[in-house]
């Protein structure tokens, strides 16, 4: 489930991109941002098991940076 919202959210924030939506592309942005940030709160509050988040976390968080 994770997983899901967060392919949907790139995808989108590519689209908005390309569209030159700023507003749009901004606001997922922040949204993903969030998500990285607090991916082990988000697992476990979908009833995921937040320890298959820890490498992959590391490697979005070094991409936001």
């Amino acid at each position: 489930m994770y997983t899901a919202i967060y392919v949907a959210l790139f995808v989108s924030h590519i689209v908005a991109a390309a569209n030159d939506l700023q507003f749009l592309f901004r606001s997922i942005a922040i949204i993903i941002t969030f998500q990285t940030i607090f991916a082990g709160l988000c697992i476990h509050l979908l009833n995921g098991d937040a320890r298959h988040a820890r490498l992959p976390v590391i490697a979005l968080s070094a991409g936001l940076g």
